[in-house]
């Protein structure tokens, strides 16, 4: 009978980690929405990433260009407030018991969040580098290039921020989380 009701005790207990867990991970997901698209869509490079935003490199106007700058700081900052709220509903999967699918769920999207916000923040240098170069009249093109060898690891972030969100999509699919 002790065995029993110990086996149905933790049988519930598991089911209210489950429960958790997927709460937990709907609200990360929701909070980050957006983060992951922005992300996917960069696929083939920072220029794509700037698009995204709002960034046009072809604007020769000085006072428009920081304005679109301006504009796309202020997503990048709602972007990374996004990328810290979902982080926090995913850490607290890594807390619960009977999880081991949605832990490493979390893992994957923790990856893709702080890779993602690498990226965001390299991005922010790179449009201030942008607006003092529009300023001197210096080629828009020529400047993200020239950031682009320099922040090699924000290039490379970049790449592994694209496969953790691809592999977090994969596995969650693949496991019917």
């Amino acid at each position: 009978m002790a065995v029993l009701l110990t086996a149905s005790m933790l049988a519930v207990a598991g089911c209210g980690d489950t429960s958790k867990a997927q709460e937990y991970m709907k609200n990360g997901d929701d909070a980050t929405i957006e983060l992951e698209s922005y992300t996917k869509k960069a696929e083939k490079g920072i220029d794509e990433f700037l698009i995204e935003l709002g960034v046009d490199l072809t604007i020769s106007d000085t006072s428009a260009f920081e304005t679109a700058v301006d504009t796309a700081n202020e997503q990048i900052d709602n972007l990374i407030a996004e990328a810290k709220k979902g982080k926090a509903e995913y850490k607290k999967i890594l807390d619960l018991e009977g999880v081991d699918d949605y832990k490493k769920y979390a893992n994957l999207r923790i990856n893709a969040l702080d890779n993602t916000v690498t990226v965001l923040e390299g991005l922010q240098d790179l449009l201030n580098q942008l607006v003092k170069a529009s300023a001197h009249g210096k080629s828009l093109t020529d400047e993200l290039k020239s950031w682009t060898e320099e922040n090699t690891e924000v290039i490379a972030a970049l790449a592994k921020a694209i496969a953790y969100w691809v592999d977090a999509a994969t596995y969650k699919s693949d496991n019917n989380l």
